[in-house]
């Protein structure tokens, strides 16, 4: 029950922002995997780091950890 209320009612953004928290800051791969897939399944432009930066004004530290995580470094 929980899963689908976070799938259908939290924003994509949040799905990607808590992707790109979790494997930075707690290094938790796979549980950022699964957020990154819920957000890029709502809203594909999450894999594209220019939207995040200049659309949706991710501070630099964010849009970094997003980085990392999509380029797995």
């Amino acid at each position: 029950m929980l899963y689908y209320y976070l799938l259908c009612f939290l924003p994509s953004e949040v799905h990607a922002a808590l992707a790109a928290a979790l494997y930075t800051d707690k290094h938790a791969l796979l549980l950022a995997e699964n957020q990154f897939a819920i957000a890029t399944i709502l809203d594909p432009h999450f894999t594209d780091l220019s939207y995040v930066r200049d659309i949706k004004h991710w501070p630099p530290s964010l849009v970094t950890s997003l980085e990392h995580f999509i380029t797995l470094s």
